[in-house]
């Protein structure tokens, strides 16, 4: 008994979920742009529960998992201790890995474009990183990358978006947000001219940040033709169709002449 309703709650439950991938900007601003830090270019994956509900503002509570990187820039060549005289050139760039916990209100106005605003809160990863490249190739040896230092800070933002209907199983989906984060370690990319490891510390640290993607609807929410979705409200609102009203036949006791 108990695994027959297991069963039936996670199978409602997972037919009431909806997931979406994006391509993630975000354009660092304030001090930690005027320390050296670009922009990252990453991907999200991203789950809400979506519920099949017909009010007009929905309540989706989801998380948010992504990863980006930002440029790099080449430093002079070196001398490696090991293989003993070869010469490797370096590059240096940051990354990071985040997650979120969202909570996103959607407007549903039966349109195929419904306007929504998220919260969001979590934690994210920055880290530099440092590649030896071998100038020519050495039998046995491969090219390095070491994390030159790396920490964890805190995050909270607000965005808002568009879901755009471009299926009955897939919407389109644009967001712009703001966020703020503590302290942050990274290096200073401010150009090629300048190649340093040096851990740079920015406080306060803002962003602005693009995505686009796609979302796939829930099974319970997928949208078909609009005389389905008119029949299936009027269900819903238990509305009952009367029956239309026909006239049976009459037998006459009249004989025809013939």
């Amino acid at each position: 008994m108990i695994s027959i309703y297991s069963s039936i709650f996670s199978q409602s439950f997972f037919d009431k979920l909806g997931a979406g991938i994006n391509f993630d900007i975000k354009s660092p601003y304030g001090e930690l742009r005027d320390n050296g830090l670009t922009n990252f270019y990453g991907l999200s994956i991203e789950a809400f529960y979506v519920g099949c509900t017909d009010r007009k503002w929905r309540f989706t509570p989801g998380y948010r998992i992504g990863a980006g990187i930002t440029k790099s820039i080449s430093g002079d060549d070196i001398l490696l201790a090991e293989p003993e005289g070869a010469e490797a050139t370096r590059r240096l760039f940051n990354t990071y890995f985040g997650v979120e916990l969202v909570g996103r209100l959607i407007y549903e106005n039966d349109n195929r474009i419904r306007p929504y605003a998220e919260l969001y809160a979590g934690f994210r990863c920055v880290n530099a990183h440092e590649t030896f490249s071998l100038t020519e190739p050495i039998e046995g040896y491969s090219n390095n990358t070491e994390n030159v230092f790396s920490n964890a800070s805190n995050i909270v933002g607000i965005g808002i978006g568009v879901l755009v209907q471009l299926s009955d199983v897939i919407d389109l989906n644009v967001k712009l947000a703001s966020e703020y984060s503590g302290q942050v370690y990274h290096s200073n990319l401010n150009g090629d001219e300048f190649y340093s490891t040096q851990r740079i510390e920015s406080n306060n640290s803002y962003n602005h940040n693009f995505s686009i993607g796609i979302f796939f609807r829930p099974k319970c929410g997928r949208i078909t033709d609009s005389y389905t979705n008119k029949r299936t409200n009027y269900i819903n609102s238990g509305y009952t169709p009367r029956p239309k009203q026909t006239k049976s036949i009459q037998r006459h006791s009249r004989r025809i002449q013939k």
